[in-house]
């Protein structure tokens, strides 16, 4: 079963694999004489990745913080065994 956590950290790794593949064609544009519109067009897409990355981290970090927090309080509201 995914939990919510590895489902962020699943479409971080895709984003991270996609901005490196845009990047690896820009590098290409730069060798060639391509048009600059071409250039400016992957530049906005690989920023656009790099804000959803960020993003997901951001999303991560707190979901990591809540079970962090939320671990010791679950095992504090267990009731201990043979003692109910």
């Amino acid at each position: 079963m995914n939990t919510p956590l590895q489902l962020l950290k699943d479409k971080r790794s895709s984003a991270v694999i996609d901005v490196r593949s845009i990047e690896i064609q820009l590098a290409c544009l730069n060798e060639s004489a391509e048009p600059t519109r071409t250039k400016t067009d992957l530049r906005s897409v690989a920023g656009m990745f790099y804000e959803y990355i960020a993003t997901l981290d951001e999303s991560i970090h707190n979901i990591e913080d809540v079970m962090r927090v939320s671990k010791p309080m679950l095992l504090l509201s267990q009731p201990l065994a043979g003692l109910v």
